[in-house]
């Protein structure tokens, strides 16, 4: 590896070091606001375990974590060299979509990756909704399921978001064939500038 790969690769894994230690507190306080949030929304409008509770779930999560990867995409590369790509950052905010919807499939198809949640907390809660005269009652776990669902959809946002600001940061910053024949041009403009000596510089000779 020759010293500007090696300097490069360096850069990168900085970049993902710094990243890392700034979005770990973010992810996990915006996961858990979200989460809290769609949780007890939600349980007041569908019963639990209807389908009609599981796709208002997934639009929420489709919008609040679309916003937040796109953010994510839109800050790395302005931070890094003051570009922004607005189609980048769309693409990289359904990528981030793209992780939470997955792992919120897996935890609501696999429950019993919640168990441990449940049995620490064991906290059962018995919530009545009433609709079109029809008592449909739930037993659930909200508050363990909710603590869950911030670990698993909260780790999951983190590599999402880290993996989008350094891929934002990479694509977006890296120059394109136009700039760099621009940069090249001015630079042969400046090196074939004709020399010009200054006639009343004072040349002092000392012994």
């Amino acid at each position: 590896m020759d010293f500007a790969n090696y300097k490069l690769s360096t850069n990168i894994i900085i970049d993902i070091m710094n990243a890392s230690l700034k979005l770990l507190p973010i992810s996990l306080i915006y996961t858990s606001m979200v989460v809290l949030f769609t949780n007890w929304y939600l349980r007041d409008y569908y019963n639990i375990a209807s389908i009609g509770y599981y796709l208002m779930y997934a639009l929420f999560i489709f919008i609040f974590y679309f916003i937040y990867g796109f953010m994510v995409s839109f800050t790395a590369s302005r931070e890094q060299c003051a570009k922004t790509d607005t189609k980048e950052s769309l693409f990289l905010g359904f990528k981030v979509v793209s992780y939470v919807l997955i792992t919120f499939a897996i935890i609501s198809y696999f429950p019993s990756l919640l168990s441990p949640f449940r049995e620490l907390i064991g906290v059962n809660e018995i919530v009545h909704l009433i609709r079109n005269g029809i008592d449909n009652t739930t037993v659930l776990n909200l508050k363990a399921d909710s603590v869950g669902q911030i670990y698993f959809i909260g780790l999951s946002l983190i590599i999402a978001s880290i993996s989008a600001y350094s891929q934002s940061a990479k694509e977006v910053c890296q120059l394109s064939v136009g700039e760099i024949k621009k940069n090249v041009s001015d630079l042969e403009k400046y090196l074939n500038q004709p020399y010009e000596e200054d006639k009343n510089a004072n040349i002092i000779v000392k012994d």
